[in-house]
């Protein structure tokens, strides 16, 4: 259950407004079944962080942004492809959930199934998934990416990236940075500026990765797990 904005007046502070209207989206998060209250808040907001520490949040993860679409160089030997209409987009998907698994357990385990799921997050979001492959006879899937169009107060139209993720075995080839070229040509082709993802507090591989990529930290994200 996302809150995209939780704001009180600043002269009606200190009376209880902002725990009422806090226990209010409790109630909505759990009356919908959701299995945790995640919400975002800028870095330099202090009083909102104690705010949120006080009704049992924790940091789960930091929110990176990059408005500039450089793009940096694209090893010959991978393509990236959006397979989410492709008519072998099957296919593809069951090459690619090992790759998928290892970022997301949680996914199911059974063939069917995990198609199902990821059907239902494109249809749903709507979401695009692309696939960064070898550039060789194998057509082997080094990696992948899911990511759409969002619209919020805090960043109008961006594109926001669900997950990305390099096989385990095929990282510091370049796989991560040609998905990222992607999402960034695709952003300047829709006339947008900005995209935005969000990483756990114990990634911090990816969170160098993505300095590198151009990305910094301009948010946590809080959650409350039920």
């Amino acid at each position: 259950f996302e809150v995209h904005d939780l704001v009180v007046d600043e002269k009606e502070r200190n009376h209880g407004l902002g725990t009422q209207l806090f226990q209010y989206l409790i109630k909505q998060s759990k009356e919908c079944g959701a299995p945790s209250l995640v919400l975002q808040c800028d870095l330099t907001n202090t009083k909102a962080h104690g705010f949120f520490f006080r009704h049992n949040l924790a940091i789960s993860s930091f929110g990176f942004a990059v408005k500039t679409m450089n793009l940096l160089e694209n090893p010959s030997h991978i393509k990236v492809m959006d397979i989410t209409d492709s008519s072998d987009n099957k296919q593809l998907l069951i090459q690619a959930q090992d790759v998928f698994l290892q970022l997301r357990p949680n996914l199911s385990s059974d063939q069917n199934t995990y198609i199902g799921q990821i059907h239902h997050i494109c249809q749903t979001g709507p979401a695009r998934i692309i696939v960064a492959i070898s550039n060789d006879e194998k057509k082997d899937i080094l990696g992948l990416a899911v990511y759409r169009i969002s619209n919020n107060i805090k960043y109008s139209k961006h594109i926001y990236c669900d997950d990305l993720i390099t096989d385990e075995n095929k990282r510091s080839l370049g796989v991560g940075q040609s998905l990222i070229n992607f999402m960034k040509n695709e952003a300047t082709k829709l006339g947008l500026s900005l995209i935005a993802l969000d990483s756990g507090c114990q990634r911090g591989r990816a969170h160098k990765f993505y300095h590198r990529q151009g990305f910094h930290i301009d948010q946590f994200e809080f959650t409350l797990f039920y």
